[in-house]
């Protein structure tokens, strides 16, 4: 198979209003610290580095908007008690930092994807680079919108094809240790297939009886709390979701030590996801497949074969 292109267009390019639709991008890795992750965007990207905390910074102004860099754990916000300090600076190996980048179009995430290499020139090491470095890379797509069949399509979609993309990334040992990239329930996925679902306000009862976390492959709370607000509170006691209209695909691992990776792998894992759920013909003949194969022995390795057989009759597979 050719390489892709970087960053081929997913399926529907536009959201209803006629705008491009964005990408945010979240990148977790090792080996820098706060100040030399700082220094190298502003090098690289340039802005202005703004705040004093220690494991927190905002670069704002970049080419590619503003960008927050952060040693990803809940307890930094506790960073002015100098004993937690002292134990985030220890733990700074295993805890990931962490960049976050506004939603981006695609010359953005061209940019981005080049600023990687520095920091993959500099020391940044990803997930295989050593045991317990369970770090990922985390695509925010915007939806088409709220209502578009699209959107649900898309959800039905990743869950048919979860156990498929699990074999293709490889995920890390770790990641896979850790609670942060959980596989949906069978029986959410089931759901999904056996119910006539078409709005996020129907999806949103039959999710809240076999999901809990964020911690999944594909995290679909913040969609949901940004489109039914009120159904939201009283269906989940979460709190931490920032609502907003994006998909939340948190299952790829971050590699930005190799030097034959880059951002274009998860972002094929994601279009892969979206193109299925714009094909009828194959997502009907996955959801078929998956009844007939939850009403006998259910193996997930047997599943992504499965899975893998429908994309190949329909030319969709992606290259491991």
């Amino acid at each position: 198979m050719n390489a892709p292109t970087r960053f081929a267009p997913l399926p529907y390019t536009q959201t209803s209003a006629g705008e491009p639709r964005l990408t945010g991008v979240e990148v977790e890795f090792s080996g820098l610290d706060i100040e030399q992750t700082t220094r190298i965007v502003q090098d690289s990207l340039g802005g202005a580095s703004k705040g004093d905390d220690p494991f927190l910074r905002s670069v704002v102004d970049t080419s590619i908007g503003d960008i927050e860099v952060e040693l990803d754990t809940p307890i930094r916000h506790a960073s002015d008690n100098k004993f937690v300090r002292h134990g985030l600076d220890a733990a700074a190996v295993v805890v990931p930092m962490e960049i976050i980048t506004g939603p981006l179009d695609h010359d953005g995430l061209m940019t981005f994807n080049g600023f990687l290499s520095d920091l993959r020139d500099a020391g940044a090491a990803g997930s295989r680079s050593g045991v317990f470095l369970g770090f990922g890379v985390h695509l925010n797509p915007e939806v088409v919108s709220l209502k578009s069949p699209h959107t649900i399509n898309t959800i039905r979609a990743y869950g048919l094809l979860e156990a498929y993309l699990r074999r293709v990334e490889a995920v890390d040992m770790t990641r896979r240790a850790l609670p942060f990239v959980e596989p949906w329930p069978a029986d959410f996925l089931t759901a999904l297939c056996d119910q006539d679902i078409e709005t996020l306000a129907q999806l949103l009862p039959i999710a809240a009886k076999h999901i809990s976390s964020r911690n999944h492959g594909l995290d679909i709370l913040p969609l949901l709390k940004f489109a039914e607000p009120e159904a939201y509170g009283q269906h989940f006691t979460e709190t931490k979701s920032n609502a907003r209209p994006t998909f939340h695909f948190r299952l790829p691992d971050c590699r930005i030590d190799e030097p034959d990776w880059d951002l274009n792998q998860p972002w094929e894992l994601w279009r892969l996801v979206e193109r299925v759920a714009a094909h009828p013909a194959a997502i009907g003949d996955l959801a078929s497949a998956w009844k007939q194969r939850r009403t006998g022995i259910f193996q997930t390795r047997a599943w992504a074969e499965d899975t893998a057989s429908v994309l190949r009759k329909y030319d969709l597979e992606v290259a491991s």
